[in-house]
């Protein structure tokens, strides 16, 4: 069955269309077919009748209808169906003339009519493989048989065995070669109206597989599309998840964070209560040493304003009233810094001052600043 399956496929290509297929292989079989027939016929007609003349074209045929699978395979498709189909008409021609000639042969209507009547149903061999619309092989393959069939008389007359030497009438002749002729005609016309019927439905099979495989191709284009898009979705699903992971991670370390600042924040808070509270002390501090500004403004019959940037200052304000001199001394002075740096040494500066004029009874401004 392999083999068998091999030889019918020799010629075969996967461009030609479904039709071109079948007749290839159609056209294998047949040949493979009707070798084997001719072959057993030619053992025969060597080994019961000899007849070898008759046996010698008979191989000569089985070696040609051997060829047609080669010439297929070859590539030569249409020579291969154009062979065989002029190969059996003429087969049957030379066999039937060749047969005639032998002596002792009885010839009735049937000797004579049998080969129009296989001619004819040979025909249908070159209608089923070649296409009628390759015209060229198509009519002549044609006119191979219509020219075997209408002049098979005068084949017969010409090489001796005319109609006169058989046992029928004109009449009988004539009617039997106008009937062959009407079936090679009726047969023809039947066969190309099924062809056009069959190359037709064809066509039409070709365009729905055509057309079947591009909407197969557009919905695995778009099933391929299909899964580009879903595997675009599932990275862009993946990476919002870990996305969302890094953001939850963030989150903890920004709590982290904010928990760690709100320590400081408690922290700082606490510590710049202290620092505050020991700078209002230090305020009391200075205001302490300093003198009162009711006593000042009655002195001076003036008033005046003492308002530091921060709780402590370093400007200061310095007065002394003299009673045995009956003089005030006053001073007001800006030490460097501010803040509590400022006040230290407004504090350092009002004791140097006291120390000075008061203790040192040094009284004049010059002596005071050059001490």
């Amino acid at each position: 069955m392999k083999f068998w399956k091999k030889l019918s496929n020799f010629g075969v290509d996967n461009k030609m269309t479904n039709l071109d297929q079948r007749r290839v292989i159609l056209t294998n079989q047949i040949s493979s077919v009707v070798a084997v027939i001719i072959f057993i016929i030619t053992l025969l007609l060597v080994i019961k009748v000899q007849l070898y003349i008759n046996a010698f074209f008979a191989f000569l045929l089985f070696i040609a209808l051997l060829l047609i699978p080669l010439l297929n395979k070859k590539g030569f498709t249409n020579a291969s169906k154009l062979i065989i189909s002029i190969m059996i008409p003429i087969t049957v021609v030379a066999a039937s003339t060749l047969g005639k000639i032998n002596p002792g042969v009885g010839r009735d209507i049937v000797f004579y009519f049998a080969p129009r009547v296989f001619i004819i149903a040979s025909l249908v061999v070159p209608l089923l493989l070649i296409d009628y619309r390759n015209k060229k092989s198509f009519i002549a393959t044609l006119a191979v048989y219509f020219i075997l069939l209408a002049t098979y008389s005068k084949i017969n007359t010409i090489i001796g065995i005319s109609i006169e030497n058989a046992n029928l009438s004109q009449k009988t002749y004539f009617f039997a070669t106008t009937i062959s002729i009407f079936a090679f005609i009726v047969l023809t016309v039947s066969f190309i109206f099924l062809q056009k019927l069959s190359i037709k439905y064809e066509e039409s099979l070709e365009n729905s597989n055509k057309l079947l495989g591009e909407q197969k191709e557009k919905i695995l284009i778009a099933y391929e599309e299909l899964q580009a898009t879903e595997e675009e979705l599932r990275q862009n699903t993946e990476e919002l998840y870990a996305v969302n992971e890094n953001m939850q991670e963030a989150n903890v370390l920004i709590k982290e964070k904010n928990i760690s600042l709100e320590q400081k924040n408690t922290e700082i808070e606490e510590k710049s209560l202290l620092i505050e509270s020991s700078i209002r002390y230090a305020k009391d501090i200075q205001r302490a040493i300093l003198p009162s500004f009711e006593d000042i403004n009655r002195a001076f019959n003036n008033f005046s304003i003492y308002r530091p940037r921060d709780i402590v200052s370093g400007d200061f304000i310095w007065h002394f009233y003299c009673k045995r001199e009956n003089s005030n001394y006053i001073a007001t002075a800006d030490c460097t810094g501010h803040g509590i740096p400022g006040a230290f040494l407004s504090i350092i500066s009002s004791r140097l001052l006291h120390k000075i004029i008061v203790e040192h009874k040094i009284n004049r401004t010059k002596e005071i600043l050059t001490v």
